[in-house]
């Protein structure tokens, strides 16, 4: 969502942040001995979606981030309306045969963070399990996208099941390359 521009990473995750408190369920580890998030999960039940509502969408972290890109990202904020998200349905629509299904009929995990002094100590693991009981609670599956061939690998190692992939063309922006996403998904 930050169509490779490192700058807008800070704003970009406070956004989805902000849109998963009034929308979706947020989870969070903190190490209570430095007083710090060390890591979060930012989770969506079926029948919602991020970033997307009247609720999400006036927040003003929400809000600041579409300002931010209207304003200052013109050529980002359309590829984000016009070809990230259009191009994000057809490759759902290949995967699971319903470009609403990771919306619709699973949990969809839309972020899921640690911090990296604190990676290795089953601090994900943890974050993850909290998504998966609810998806195996109501008989649902957990769904995700990422772009990364090394985090389909770690995925796959959580019983993550890869459905396909897809080319995402990049904004109009010297320097901004496409990428591959690859939608996943794990069945209870």
């Amino acid at each position: 969502m930050t169509g490779g521009d490192e700058s807008l990473r800070a704003l970009t995750f406070r956004a989805i942040v902000s849109a998963t408190m009034v929308g979706g369920e947020m989870y969070v580890a903190v190490d209570k001995e430095h007083g710090r998030v060390v890591g979060t999960a930012c989770w969506y039940p079926p029948g919602s979606d991020c970033l997307v509502g009247e609720e999400q969408t006036s927040h003003p972290d929400v809000v600041a981030y579409f300002e931010e890109l209207e304003g200052n990202h013109p050529a980002l904020a359309e590829w984000f309306g016009n070809t990230l998200m259009k191009t994000m349905a057809e490759v759902a629509t290949r995967a699971y045969g319903d470009p609403d299904y990771m919306k619709d009929k699973s949990w969809g995990l839309y972020s899921w963070a640690v911090h990296p002094a604190y990676q290795h100590k089953k601090i994900g693991t943890k974050l993850m399990a909290v998504g998966e009981a609810l998806a195996r609670k109501d008989r649902v599956p957990v769904c995700l996208g990422t772009e990364s061939e090394s985090q389909v690998r770690m995925y796959k190692q959580l019983g993550f099941e890869l459905k396909g992939e897809g080319y995402i063309p990049p904004p109009a922006i010297d320097g901004i390359e496409g990428f591959t996403t690859y939608p996943m998904a794990k069945f209870f």
